[in-house]
């Protein structure tokens, strides 16, 4: 179907498109917002997943294929499997806009031959004709991953970090999160946000038991820390609270917008999770738990030393996370460095840089 619409002249028209979003969010989002707040000097469309309750028509489909065709502009946030056999035209861009920030765990084409990975003969990323990254630190891994040329990987920033730029912006997700949970009002959160372990969406779980919900109450309640859990979307089990417990720990879990939890908590404790990287914007506390560390090591790989690349110490035992969670005291200088690396710009104009990229490119 593409090939019949290929014959087609390109149109000075930007499509917006992802196979896992059902609506337009994240750094698509802060891109599409750039454009319009600059005048709509384009046509701009859009092809998202259909809601699970109506698969995807045919029409969605020569919707995509026509679209693809014709767009000078084919803009992405994931992974994307039926558009990388596409022979990109010329004049016309394929943009990888990564949804992740920074190099944490090995991906793509990084993990050629692990398990997960992908296989020699795999047909992934490699038609993209520019590829979006947050620094020139991480140019080198982003090709290697997606098997591209580093001349077209560009450290211009990641859109959706311009959140933690816009003071007004910021204010009103504090305010919004607030008239959810006003009892938090003058509370300090503690915010626990591991990733999941499994090898996928369908395996994902999060060890429940690592966890010690009475420990942490009896440190707690007599302060004025609430603890927070924010489990990774893909662990569907949730950890049972007591209810006696619930006034000091919540299951935040549900809510949707990781970004507005991160600006509401005065600590965080992770694991292997990217979010390390927004959280670093903040220069705020992070503390790492990692009981399974060796094996989580062995079977997904990073691509730096776990222990010499984070930005903050690193605990197996449940008992010393807690200890260190009521302790204000941590290495700023080793934030900021971390911070540095994978932050090309640390100006909130990240979606600008973008944008002039694109129009840039379009008027040639």
């Amino acid at each position: 179907m593409y090939y019949i619409f290929y014959l087609l002249p390109l149109e000075d028209k930007i499509l917006f498109t992802s196979e896992s979003r059902e609506e337009i969010s994240g750094n698509l989002e802060y891109i599409y917002n750039e454009l319009i707040s600059r005048g709509k000097r384009v046509e701009i469309q859009f092809n998202f997943r259909d809601k699970k309750t109506n698969p995807p028509t045919i029409i969605k489909f020569i919707h995509l294929a026509y679209q693809c065709a014709t767009s000078r502009f084919i803009i992405i946030d994931d992974y994307y499997p039926r558009l990388y056999k596409l022979k990109i035209k010329k004049n016309a861009n394929f943009m990888q806009v990564w949804h992740a920030v920074g190099a944490f765990k090995q991906f793509g084409y990084a993990r050629l031959g692990l398990p997960g990975g992908p296989t020699s003969k795999a047909v992934s990323h490699q038609n993209y004709t520019q590829v979006v990254v947050s620094s020139q630190n991480v140019v080198d891994i982003y090709a290697k991953s997606f098997g591209v040329s580093s001349d077209i990987v560009l450290p211009l920033g990641v859109a959706r970090t311009d959140y933690f730029f816009d003071i007004g912006l910021m204010c009103k997700s504090r305010q919004d999160f607030l008239g959810k949970y006003p009892e938090l009002k003058e509370k300090k959160i503690i915010m626990f946000a591991p990733t999941f372990r499994g090898v996928g969406q369908m395996s994902a779980y999060y060890p429940i038991e690592w966890i010690d919900l009475s420990s942490i109450y009896k440190s707690i309640k007599d302060t004025d820390y609430v603890f927070g859990i924010k489990l990774h979307p893909y662990v569907k089990d949730r950890i049972k609270i007591p209810k006696e417990m619930r006034t000091k720990i919540i299951d935040f879990s549900d809510y949707r917008e990781i970004n507005d939890l991160l600006i509401m908590s005065d600590k965080l404790i992770t694991d292997y999770s990217s979010s390390i990287f927004e959280y670093s914007l903040l220069n705020r506390k992070i503390i790492f738990y990692a009981p399974d560390l060796e094996e989580y090591k062995e079977n997904r790989s990073f691509y730096f030393n776990y222990e010499e690349f984070i930005p903050g110490n690193v605990y197996s035992d449940f008992k010393v996370v807690i200890e260190e969670m009521l302790n204000n005291d941590f290495d700023r200088d080793r934030l900021i460095k971390f911070k540095n690396s994978f932050f090309e710009y640390e100006d909130g104009k990240s979606s600008n840089r973008i944008v002039d990229y694109i129009l840039e490119k379009i008027g040639e």
